[in-house]
């Protein structure tokens, strides 16, 4: 992991984040599952990086509004075997994100939002 430029500097506050805050999660394993969750740069690590600041613990408990990056994140952490992640659910309704399809491609759980007025769970 390279600290160069603000993409480097997001992985590196999201990883410190996380493996203080993820029991048993190490650098390897952020950079495994940013990877998986298709946020290891860019919008989405800077999404993530940026809802850490204000709730460190977002991975344990849902904020009132995250990133689609986060639901992505957080589904490729409990893959990966981490208990103390739990899914982000809708603060409105309760939902529990679902990503674990077979032909997910990141469509579908933007389909979920949409068909749902006033679904504060993520932003778009």
């Amino acid at each position: 992991m390279t600290t160069d430029g603000p993409d480097g500097e997001s992985q590196a506050r999201v990883t410190s984040c996380l493996t203080a805050s993820v029991p048993g999660l190490d650098a390897e394993a952020v950079r495994a599952a940013l990877t998986t969750a298709r946020a290891e740069q860019g919008r989405a690590l800077r999404e993530i990086d940026a809802l850490l600041k204000e709730h460190p613990g977002a991975l344990m408990a849902s904020p009132a509004a995250y990133p689609l990056a986060l639901v992505r994140l957080a589904h490729a952490l409990m893959d990966a075997g981490y208990q103390a992640v739990v899914a982000p659910a809708c603060t409105g309704c309760g939902r529990i994100t679902i990503v674990s399809c077979p032909a997910f491609s990141g469509q579908g759980i933007l389909r979920l939002f949409t068909q749902l007025p006033a679904f504060p769970a993520a932003r778009p």
